[in-house]
């Protein structure tokens, strides 16, 4: 299935704010994530989308599928640091 230059631009924007090196970060990642998701997350985001808009009869994948699949690709891709622990964060 292709997927559009935007929604690849979403996905990759997206996983790379999850590292809390990254300049465009948010805040919150920056306090509280130790490791955020690796090349593959992305990969995975894209696959997943793409497989949510075989399954609704679409022949390409929309950034409203990227929002539904994010949490079960990023869920266990994400190392919180002590500071999150401390302040009971854990989504």
């Amino acid at each position: 299935m292709p997927i559009s230059d935007v929604v690849a631009k979403q996905a990759v924007t997206w996983v790379r704010a999850t590292r809390p090196e990254e300049s465009q970060s948010p805040q919150l990642v920056k306090d509280f994530v130790q490791w955020g998701a690796g090349p593959r997350a992305t990969q995975h985001l894209l696959v997943g989308a793409s497989a949510r808009a075989a399954m609704q009869g679409r022949p390409t994948a929309s950034t409203d599928d990227l929002k539904h699949v994010i949490p079960a690709v990023m869920s266990h891709r994400l190392v919180l640091n002590f500071a999150a622990s401390a302040e009971h964060v854990t989504e």
